[in-house]
């Protein structure tokens, strides 16, 4: 089986990044900061058994998030 065809049968995963704690690690001095897509990287193979998309939006503690925000993921799920 060729790996686009295999592509094809191997299941779609979302992340919609909004800056909350997945998506930072301790810094030097320990405090959180962001990171880029270690997350993903830490899992091996996660590229083998599903077709990842990554979508950064603003980077905000889940309080402030708005009901704006809430339908631009909404929109973002949706297709």
């Amino acid at each position: 089986m060729s790996n686009i065809s295999r592509k094809q049968n191997i299941p779609r995963i979302l992340i919609l990044d909004t800056g909350g704690t997945i998506s930072q690690k301790p810094g030097r001095n320990g405090a959180l900061e962001p990171c880029s897509t270690d997350y993903i990287d830490m899992v091996p193979r996660l590229h083998d058994i599903a077709q990842i998309e990554l979508i950064r939006l603003e980077r905000m503690d889940s309080t402030d998030m708005t009901t704006a925000l809430r339908a631009v993921i909404a929109r973002q799920i949706a297709e």
